[in-house]
């Protein structure tokens, strides 16, 4: 699964959703055209998030591989989950229920992420550490 900006939302059922959870049953294809959203006829369930919202998806790339990383609320926090090999990792926790989603850019080999509520980090997968709070509190 690769995600990409779906800030707008997708169609399904000629319903424009604006969360991936409404997305049952699905896989995100490139065409010319740029990245659809296709139903499948079948798949397999790898994992699940429960009890919490997904809120945003980023398709960060460092060299040749692609990680997918995934943004979640709870109600009482936002989380920030790393999905590789069929793993879904916690990478930070404890930011603010308030974010309703998540930005996120391709920057010297991590990713720059930013909710617009908390202070940005970077994340950058088989660094020590791997998360890095960015000291920045304001536009």
């Amino acid at each position: 699964m690769i995600f990409k900006n779906f800030a707008h939302g997708f169609r399904t059922n000629n319903i424009t959703e604006q969360s991936l959870q409404a997305g049952y049953n699905i896989e995100l294809k490139n065409t010319p055209y740029g990245r659809d959203i296709y139903r499948c006829n079948g798949n397999t369930l790898i994992t699940q998030i429960t009890d919490e919202e997904v809120i945003g998806g980023f398709d960060y790339v460092k060299g040749d591989t692609h990680y997918e990383l995934v943004f979640t609320n709870d109600g009482t926090e936002s989380k920030a989950y790393l999905f590789y090999n069929e793993t879904l990792t916690l990478i930070k926790s404890g930011m603010s229920a308030d974010a309703k989603h998540f930005n996120a850019v391709n920057f010297i080999n991590g990713a720059f992420i930013t909710n617009g509520i908390d202070a940005p980090f970077f994340y950058e997968y088989g660094a020590i550490p791997a998360v890095k709070d960015i000291n920045c509190v304001s536009y």
